[in-house]
């Protein structure tokens, strides 16, 4: 069976088991279901520029019969989901008082606003979206003024892609294009372990030089581990075991009191630096090592 180049997944659906690329087409939709969306438009830009290989799944936060739509908390649930892994989000603006308002696009675009997959489109006439401006250009975010650009900008972030599939899925292309994340990930299977799920916390730096994920990993004797892997600067990783469903893992010393305090056990995978920090925090053995591992938020 042939791949589809391009898989159009709307809300409530679920995408399929892998994907090369990912793009959330996010922005107000028009109050009035029997007022056109702009959204399938925006499809059949996206349909005309993509022109990588591999296949590309586009996520529409709308019902394929909007006057139809799912209850509002599944439809948040499906929202939040998939614009936390997606490789990019599109976000396009054509505000209008009072029939495109687009209050939930303001507090979505300010989630990720920094997350460095985010291209902005907004046209001249759009209604109050100078904060929307002002925060892409501090985060140094494509914006554009015509649809066909925000279109171009969103795809110009994918790239070729990079085919993931089951748990990788949930890595965006920003981190898994890292040097330390795939050293990280390359190490589980010669273990016996399985990546089942994750989600992007925080990234800093060009090309996500820094970058905080927690990961879900199957390990070989049917245990589940929560673990938060850091990368600062390029580094190699430190990870935190936040929770281990099967009881088994067993720290000593120093690191058991740690455990005890903050509730995870931290090891050291990087290089001398993050080892010393580590080592620091577990001489400490007080509540504040809890955060302190953690790099800055910008």
């Amino acid at each position: 069976m042939t791949t589809p180049k391009i898989t159009i997944v709307y809300a409530s659906e679920q995408p399929p088991a892998g994907w090369s690329a990912s793009v959330f087409v996010a922005g107000p939709m028009p109050r009035d279901p029997d007022l056109p969306s702009w959204r399938p438009e925006a499809l059949r830009l996206i349909e005309r520029q993509w022109s990588a290989d591999g296949p590309l799944v586009v996520f529409v936060p709308e019902p394929r019969d909007r006057h139809d739509p799912p209850a509002g908390y599944v439809h948040q649930l499906w929202e939040d989901r998939w614009m936390s892994v997606v490789d990019a989000i599109l976000f396009w603006v054509p505000r209008e008082m009072p029939g495109t308002p687009g209050l939930t696009t303001n507090v979505e675009f300010g989630r990720y606003e920094g997350s460095g997959r985010v291209a902005l489109g907004m046209p001249p006439h759009a209604h109050s979206v100078r904060y929307l401006r002002h925060f892409a250009d501090q985060h140094e975010a494509p914006v554009a003024d015509t649809l066909p650009q925000t279109v171009a900008a969103t795809l110009g972030l994918v790239g070729r892609g990079a085919w993931r599939e089951a748990g990788t899925r949930d890595v965006p292309l920003l981190v898994w294009r890292t040097p330390a994340f795939q050293t990280w990930w390359s190490a589980l299977s010669p273990r016996g372990e399985r990546l089942l799920g994750a989600r992007v916390r925080w990234t800093s730096g060009s090309g996500a030089a820094s970058w905080v994920l927690d990961a879900t990993v199957a390990a070989p004797a049917g245990s589940v581990e929560s673990r938060r892997v850091m990368c600062l600067n390029g580094a190699d990783v430190v990870t935190a075991v936040l929770a281990n469903t099967s009881q088994e893992v067993e720290p000593g010393g120093a690191t058991r009191a740690m455990l005890h305090e903050a509730g995870y056990l931290v090891t050291s995978e990087g290089v001398q630096r993050m080892r010393e920090r580590v080592q620091a925090l577990e001489a400490r053995q007080d509540d504040t090592c809890r955060n302190d591992y953690l790099p800055d938020r910008e």
